[in-house]
C-alpha cells in the first residue's frame, strides 16, 4: 500500500489522506469540482478525492458545510467509509466489549464489517471505535478490502466468441497509496 506507510506506521491519517486511498482502491473519479465543504478548496491537493468520495456517497461531513480535511480520521469513520462503499451493513450484535461507544451512524458498518473478517478490534477485546486511525491500521483495512475484491478478469462476462483475441483486458489496479504532500501529523 505504498511506501509512505512503511514510515511512521503509528502516525495517525487524516480524514482527507483517508479518503484519498478510499477513492483511489474503489476507482472513483469526481463528475464536479467544487465541494459543498467551505474548508475543501478546489486548489487543495485532496479537494478532487472528496468531491468524488462525496458524490458515491461514502463520505460525510462533519457538518453540512465542514469536512474537517486535517482532522484525524477515526476507525469507525473508516469502517463506515468502507462499508458505504461495498454495501456491508449488519444488525448482529457485536463482540467488542465498548460497542455501546460506537456512534449510532456506524454500528451497522462496524458490524458487517467485523463480520466480514475486514475490521478487527483491539487484543483487549475493544474496538476503540473514537481512536484515530494509525497508518498501519489503514493500510491493513485496506489491504484486506483489496484482497476481497474482484479483479475486472473475474467480473467480466465470458466472450461469446471463440477467438483467443476476444479475451477480457484487464485495466490497472487501483492502490491505495498517499501523494507526498499527505503526510499524515503525528499523534495529537
Amino acid at each position: 500500500l505504498g511506501d509512505v506507510y512503511k514510515r511512521q506506521p503509528e502516525n495517525n491519517v487524516t480524514r482527507a489522506e483517508f479518503t484519498k486511498m478510499a477513492v483511489v482502491l474503489f476507482g472513483l473519479d469526481s463528475k464536479s469540482t467544487e465541494s459543498q465543504f467551505t474548508d475543501v478548496p478546489a486548489n487543495e491537493w485532496y479537494a478532487k478525492y472528496i468531491v468524488a468520495a462525496t458524490e458515491a456517497g461514502i463520505v460525510t461531513g462533519i457538518s453540512e458545510t465542514e469536512f474537517a480535511p486535517n482532522d484525524d480520521v477515526t476507525r469507525e469513520q473508516m469502517a463506515a467509509i468502507i462499508g458505504r462503499y461495498l454495501d456491508i451493513t449488519s444488525n448482529a450484535a457485536m463482540k467488542y466489549s465498548d460497542s455501546a461507544a460506537i456512534s449510532d451512524y456506524a454500528v451497522p458498518y462496524v458490524s458487517g464489517l467485523t463480520e466480514k473478517g475486514l475490521l478487527t478490534g483491539e487484543e483487549d477485546g475493544t474496538f476503540r471505535p473514537a481512536a484515530s486511525a494509525a497508518r498501519s491500521e489503514a493500510a491493513a483495512l485496506l489491504s484486506r478490502v483489496k484482497a476481497t475484491m474482484k479483479t475486472p478478469e473475474e467480473t467480466a462476462a465470458p466472450e461469446q466468441s471463440a477467438a483467443p483475441e476476444a479475451t477480457a483486458s484487464a485495466e490497472p489496479e487501483a492502490t491505495a497509496t498517499a501523494a507526498p504532500e499527505a503526510t499524515a501529523t503525528p499523534s495529537k
